[in-house]
């Protein structure tokens, strides 16, 4: 029996704003909606693609194809990408 998982992307930090409510919390449901989200993050920072790269210590081809939904990219690379971009990954059911 399969269970249905949910991740849940939102912002490490409170963002200012009313009660501190964070400025981003997105449901996940495949490695391009992830790779959106990281996105938008980035942009929302105003991080260029190679300073966010640098950041994590991965080339900006490997940033792009995260962004770009690449299903075959390292967890562990993706979880620096989030972590440096002050976002975390929580999971749950549905």
């Amino acid at each position: 029996m399969e269970i249905p998982i949910r991740i849940a992307l939102t912002t490490r930090f409170p963002a200012p704003g009313p009660a501190g409510v964070s400025d981003m919390a997105v449901v996940v449901t495949d490695p391009a909606s992830l790779g959106r989200a990281l996105q938008k993050r980035r942009k929302t920072l105003g991080l260029r693609q190679e300073d966010a790269a640098l950041q994590s210590g991965i080339s900006r081809p490997t940033l792009m194809a995260i962004e770009a939904g690449k299903e075959t990219a390292q967890i562990g690379i993706v979880l620096q990408v989030c972590r440096d971009l002050g976002l975390r990954l929580v999971l749950g059911a549905d």
